[in-house]
């Protein structure tokens, strides 16, 4: 599992297994690093960093120790997540006026592709096991809500319909569902919704706050903070 750990203002990356046990810090920047996001083989971690001042985004080699800056945009360059295949990151950059938009950059030339073009912030991609769809996070409907886009073809269908803030969503290995976490008074809990939006169901309640969910490479588990 990685994970960020820190206080506000200064946040590091950690490693650990399963269980929680052998927790490893694998950046120290004294700086605020976010987003850890796995490559699918397992080998490497892209994440977000201010250490150099701007929000860049940077890759980690875990076996060789090396990290390397793959994208520095002006602006945030920030939500990295892998496609299946390992050969694309979705992304959000700022690029168009400071307005944040999803990006396909090729991770072998750094090549991109904007993937969404619309006036509200647009954050958060995360890949369908087949890497044909992206689901992310829109204000487009007023407020954030979560919304499917087809790579090949650029339409985008909204499938939350519930609640009024929903957040921080992944689509889960077998394909079937998206799970997120959704606002409910003055805290989060986790949800999870089918990928055409028709079907709902909550899975935390009354125990807090509870964010930033991630499904687990077998689909059996969920984790979140």
């Amino acid at each position: 599992i990685a994970f960020e750990k820190g206080a506000r203002g200064k946040k590091e990356l950690c490693i650990a297994d399963f269980d929680g046990s052998r927790v490893e810090t694998i950046t120290d920047y004294s700086s605020i690093t976010l987003s850890p996001a796995w490559s699918p083989d397992g080998k490497k971690v892209a994440f977000t960093s201010y250490k150099d001042g701007n929000p860049n985004l940077y890759i980690k080699d875990l076996a060789a120790g090396r990290t390397e800056l793959v994208s520095h945009k002006k602006g945030v360059n920030i939500t990295p997540a892998w496609s299946r295949d390992g050969k694309k990151i979705a992304l959000t950059l700022s690029l168009n006026n400071g307005n944040s938009e999803i990006y396909l950059m090729e991770v072998a030339s750094r090549e991109l592709e904007r993937l969404t073009d619309d006036w509200a912030t647009d954050v958060s991609p995360t890949w369908s096991p087949d890497d044909k769809q992206i689901a992310f996070v829109s204000s487009r409907s007023g407020n954030p809500q979560i919304y499917v886009l087809d790579v090949d073809t650029k339409k985008v269908k909204r499938i939350t319909m519930e609640g009024s803030y929903n957040t921080s969503p992944d689509w889960s290995p077998k394909g079937n569902r998206i799970v997120y976490a959704g606002q409910q008074g003055s805290g989060f809990n986790i949800f999870v919704v089918s990928t055409d939006g028709t079907l709902f169901q909550q899975l935390t309640h009354r125990q807090g706050s509870n964010e930033r969910p991630s499904w687990s490479p077998d689909g059996r588990f969920i984790t979140f903070s």
